[in-house]
């Protein structure tokens, strides 16, 4: 897995922004973040697309998808050159950080 280019990132409560590149990337890098929340089973239809092969991510413009859980509620927003991700739950900012620390670079995460 490459990980993902983070952008930028956001914490205001229990509401959580994440930015990131807009790259094929994204799709097994996140799947491994969702996974890890234990949402591998209710993946939004561009999960199931890249798993088929048939994503073409130029035509995922000014979209927005959706994923939950009893922990997690999660809205994926799709834009020409970057993936905005709202993550709302009751996780701890700094474990949430090292979640997103697997699979994303960000030039502000130190080299622990």
């Amino acid at each position: 897995m490459n990980k993902i280019k983070l952008l930028g990132m956001g914490n205001v409560g229990s509401r959580s922004h994440f930015t990131f590149k807009k790259s094929i990337d994204f799709f097994p890098a996140f799947f491994i973040f969702l996974k890890n929340l234990d949402l591998d089973i209710d993946k939004p239809a561009n999960f199931y697309a890249y798993d088929k092969k048939i994503l073409d991510l130029n035509k995922i413009t000014d979209t927005y998808e959706h994923t939950e859980n009893k922990d997690y509620d999660i809205d994926f927003f799709f834009g020409k050159d970057k993936i905005i991700v709202v993550i709302r739950s009751n996780l701890k900012w700094n474990e949430l950080m090292n979640l997103m620390k697997e699979i994303a670079d960000f030039k502000g995460f130190d080299n622990d």
